[in-house]
């Protein structure tokens, strides 16, 4: 084969093993302005198909991607109703936040730095819901318990809940009169207790329903292809609650800390916005797999035309693969996450994450114990999941928190490094320097699936703020 043909063909060997390189997501309906460039078409690969293969099919997932937006100045970092990653955590009740435990890292005992504030109303919830994520940012903290805190935060806003009153009123039949009857005595009938505290005839409450007088900040960008919302992703996976009953009284906990410090450490905020994720129709990896066979056929009809059977280019082209050691887990993630690289939230509640390796501590948590090697195909489950201490329901998957936003706040800024580890960079050399500040690969976030608000929550009016803490599971790159 002469060097011009080997260099075609090396060139095509290459664009095999890089795998969804090639993706375009572009899809038939407007994107926002101010998307990433990483779904831009590539123009070359679009001509070098042939004339007659059809154009990719597109589909949206059931995954809701949250992008980074513009920064925020310090002096409009004050509306608890935002969704943004970085600066210092907002109150839906200003005279009561969180308690301050869960600013504290329980390793070293600093504060720790909040990461996102995600504004998450259900949809058929009357309460108005945000949660909150903490990490501490010392290196030497990052796999010790303690080092990053999730809670959910609920607090009844009394005009969306009068809302669902009237929505959820049955309508009066027009075939023929009936006599007048008292309509929450009737089978079926709406109950008000059930709508607003989750009682079994209310279904499940869904995350993302903006209250009527504020705006969500998981709303997609107005044009977006069908109109979606983090509130109608979660309804439609959401199943029906467990009936259950208990007699029992929540015990009343001990009144804990509410004083934050004057001064919070904190990253610099920036907004987010919402997209779906837009995804082509193939399955990346048979098409690796069926270039891959072409140029091994290839290879192979050059090798005999040769004389001496030499193999063509001096070596045998091996099927895309990540380096050795490097899961099936890490493979999935890295394609996935190429076709929207900005993204630094996935949203899917109740839904499934996407894992970052299928051998540590937290997918032995959530995976399969008796399978002997996972796959593309195995999925993470959530039944081994601390259940919810308020209501003891189960825990489901609501989001993870993706690579891009560590770059994006600068976490080794040395503005936000502690004192301990500045004075440790004089005496560090070669790549240790860089092991500062935190890092992970992705954080899993799973709060309660029936987003409780508490064992009383039919003797409590709602209006005053509550807090949960949840559970945040850390995949760190090995």
């Amino acid at each position: 084969m002469d060097k011009k043909n080997a260099k075609t063909a090396d060139a095509k060997v290459a664009d095999a093993q890089l795998g969804l390189r090639n993706l375009s997501l572009g899809g038939p309906t407007p994107t926002p302005a101010n998307n990433n460039k990483g779904k831009d078409k590539d123009t070359k690969a679009k001509k070098s198909k042939k004339a007659n293969t059809p154009a990719p099919s597109k589909k949206i997932s059931p995954i809701l991607l949250g992008m980074p937006d513009s920064p925020m100045e310090a002096q409009d970092d004050v509306d608890p109703y935002t969704t943004k990653i970085g600066g210092v955590p907002l109150w839906l009740q200003e005279d009561l936040p969180a308690p301050s435990k869960f600013g504290v890292c329980e390793s070293c005992g600093k504060q720790l730095y909040l990461l996102l504030q995600a504004y998450v109303p259900l949809e058929k919830s009357a309460y108005d819901r945000v949660v909150y994520v903490w990490a501490c940012n010392q290196r030497l903290c990052m796999r010790k318990k303690g080092s990053f805190r999730v809670v959910r935060a609920l607090k009844l806003n009394p005009e969306y809940a009068q809302k669902l009153e009237k929505k959820a009123k049955p309508a009066a039949p027009a075939a023929k009169p009936t006599p007048a009857a008292n309509p929450f005595g009737a089978p079926g009938a709406f109950d008000m207790g059930n709508a607003l505290f989750g009682g079994s005839g209310s279904g499940f409450n869904n995350p993302f329903a903006a209250p009527s007088s504020t705006t969500n900040g998981f709303a997609p960008p107005a044009g977006f292809g069908q109109p979606v919302s983090f509130a109608s992703a979660a309804a439609a996976n959401v199943s029906e609650k467990d009936e259950s009953s208990s007699d029992e009284d929540e015990e009343d906990a001990p009144e804990e800390s509410r004083e934050w410090p004057q001064s919070l450490v904190s990253f610099s905020p920036h907004y987010l916005y919402i997209t779906e994720e837009v995804l082509e129709d193939s399955d990346t990896e048979d098409e690796i797999a069926q270039r891959y066979s072409h140029f091994m056929q290839l290879e192979q009809d050059v090798s005999e035309e040769s004389e001496g059977g030499a193999t063509w280019g001096g070596e045998a082209y091996e099927k895309a693969s990540l380096p050795k050691g490097v899961d099936k887990a890490f493979q999935k993630f890295t394609e996935r996450v190429q076709a929207w690289p900005d993204q630094c939230v996935r949203y899917d509640f109740p839904g499934i994450p996407l894992l970052f390796s299928y051998s540590d501590s937290t997918a032995q948590q959530l995976l399969p114990v008796n399978t002997k090697q996972h796959s593309k195909h195995t999925t993470p489950s959530a039944h081994r999941i601390p259940r919810c201490p308020a209501c003891k329901g189960a825990r489901g998957f609501e989001f993870q928190l993706m690579p891009n936003l560590l770059s994006l706040l600068a976490v080794t800024s040395q503005r936000y490094l502690s004192t301990e580890e500045k004075a440790s960079l004089k005496s560090r050399k070669g790549a240790d320097q860089f092991n500062i500040g935190m890092e992970w690969g992705t954080i899993l976030v799973y709060s309660c699936a029936e987003d409780c608000f508490g064992k009383n929550a039919d003797k409590d009016d709602g209006s005053k703020v509550k807090y949960f803490e949840e559970v945040a599971l850390v995949q760190f790159e090995d």
